[in-house]
């Protein structure tokens, strides 16, 4: 395949990311404001820094959404006392 094939394929996958992530978003909150731009703009962050995607597929019928993890590996962190949360420095 040409370079500007894939070069396009992967601009209309960016694009499809960002369509999905809207329609989330106005699943979940019912409409687009500040916060929900914020948000995508925290997932958008989230794929560039860990190089995962938005939604990752475990299994043929479980699916793992990259907030929902970074929500979980928090929760821990905070549960094992690996970050100071709450504690005076």
């Amino acid at each position: 395949m040409e370079k500007t094939a894939v070069a396009k394929l992967e601009l209309l996958a960016d694009e499809i990311t960002c369509i999905l992530i809207i329609i989330i978003i106005i699943i979940f909150v019912g409409k687009l404001t500040d916060k929900s731009d914020v948000y995508a703009f925290g997932v958008v962050l989230l794929e560039l820094l860990l190089g995962k995607k938005p939604v990752e597929k475990l299994a043929p019928a479980q699916c793992q959404s990259i907030v929902t993890w970074v929500l979980f590996l928090l929760c821990l962190m905070i549960e094992f006392n690996w970050v100071g949360v709450g504690k005076d420095i």
